[in-house]
């Protein structure tokens, strides 16, 4: 918003070449259109800073406090911070959060890729195949929770059922009390339920690349293997870079279906940061410290996020 605000106050020469070398300023100001302009844009640039920049410099302020929700704040400096790194239960919650973040990118953006591709290739039930991959993605996560809860139970759970039914009776177990299978268990939910998120995203891409190029690799001889790592690849490789962002922050902020499950029991083995930060905040009233702990989660995200793109632009290839 700030960008298109600033924007629309410049006037760039030699669009047509995509040259931005030349930037003549001051002109649509003068003339008037560049106030118009900025007038149109100020409302969606106030109410962005009062939904989203405001409430992020009091969250700041806020966990530098002693605040229970309701009395006054009192300002502690970085005490909460501090109680927290000295935390063990913190830790095992960032621990899991890393988990949850490593395994979504592992399974969901590379199975996302290879589905949307396959998807791509199909000629019967396109349409079919792609609402049952996105159906999930719009199905309430406490449903999909719910879900699971039932799936993983381990006395009337389907999943020991079938271990029991094909003689594995010695792999069932009470997969959500278990300390060793618990955040797996949890895990699973989420990630399976996004999957389809990024199918469609990569489809598009996908599907934006001109059909004459794959038309001339077969013609060649390319085979669907080397179509996919050569050509498909490369080609949405910013996509890519885009979908791991997304996929990183969405995971930080993983929250509903563990805590349907277990609540992020035993203890904090099946816990995430979101679910300590809401324990903390609205079941401890401990609103100052549950904050200190979303802004744990913001600096992580933050700090990926610039890394990641820093990185991205110093492999990007030169024009």
């Amino acid at each position: 918003l700030c960008a298109a605000l600033l924007s629309s106050c410049f006037e760039v020469e030699g669009v047509e070449n995509m040259s931005y070398k030349k930037i003549r300023y001051g002109d649509r100001i003068k003339d008037g259109k560049g106030w118009f302009s900025a007038a149109f844009l100020a409302p969606s640039l106030a109410l962005y800073t009062c939904l989203i920049i405001a409430p992020i410099l009091l969250a700041v302020f806020y966990s530098l406090t002693k605040w229970n929700g309701i009395g006054a704040p009192t300002f502690i400096g970085l005490n909460n911070f501090t109680r927290l790194f000295a935390s063990d239960e913190y830790w095992v919650c960032f621990k899991n959060t890393l988990t949850c973040i490593g395994w979504s990118l592992l399974i969901q953006i590379s199975l996302g890729l290879i589905l949307a591709y396959l998807l791509y290739t199909t000629k019967i039930g396109y349409r079919f195949f792609r609402s049952v991959f996105f159906l999930p993605a719009v199905i309430s996560p406490a449903a999909i929770g719910t879900m699971f809860l039932i799936f993983f139970n381990g006395e009337l759970g389907p999943l020991n059922s079938f271990l029991t039914s094909i003689g594995l009776s010695k792999l069932a177990m009470n997969w959500l009390s278990d300390s060793r299978t618990v955040l797996y268990a949890v895990m699973f939910p989420m990630i399976w339920q996004y999957i389809g998120h990024y199918i469609l995203i990569f489809l598009a891409g996908i599907q934006a690349i001109p059909e004459e190029i794959f038309e001339s690799a077969k013609i060649d001889g390319a085979n669907s293997f080397q179509i996919f790592f050569h050509m498909v690849v490369p080609m949405v490789l910013d996509l890519i870079g885009t979908c791991i962002v997304l996929c990183f922050t969405g995971s930080v902020k993983a929250f509903d279906q563990a805590y349907v499950m277990t609540a992020g029991g035993p203890g904090v083995r099946s816990s995430y940061l979101a679910i300590e930060m809401y324990k903390t905040a609205f079941t401890e009233n401990k609103l100052g410290l549950g904050i200190a702990i979303a802004i744990t989660m913001l600096v992580l995200s933050l700090v990926f996020t610039l890394l990641f793109n820093r990185f991205r632009a110093r492999i990007a290839p030169e024009d």
